[in-house]
């Protein structure tokens, strides 16, 4: 998690990745769903359900959240297995900051 310290009401926009390798032999398959969490609350738009293979993938995602408070807000990425099994390597992500009003 990133703990982020705000000044003004704002919106933030984080754009991420993480990797991940999926560990249930022989199968190799299952779903995957992303997000990220500002505060406590889940940005689900921005977390894609998606399907894995074997082999080394990489997920991207991308969330907003508006009408940010000022003072310190802790910013993470969550992910949720639906069926399957996989490993998450990288995990990379930038908070921007954007003043509202």
């Amino acid at each position: 998690s990133l703990v982020v310290t705000v000044n003004v009401t704002c919106t933030m926009l984080v754009i991420g990745f993480f990797t991940r390798v999926a560990t249930d032999t022989p199968n190799y398959y299952g779903f995957c769903d992303a997000f990220f969490n500002i505060d406590g609350v889940d940005v689900s738009w921005g977390g894609p359900s998606v399907t894995y293979g074997s082999g080394l993938q990489t997920v991207s995602i991308i969330g907003s959240r508006t009408g940010i408070a000022p003072g310190s807000r802790t910013v993470k990425i969550r992910q949720s297995c639906g069926a399957g099994s996989y490993n998450v390597g990288r995990i990379n992500y930038a908070v921007l900051i954007i003043p509202e009003g």
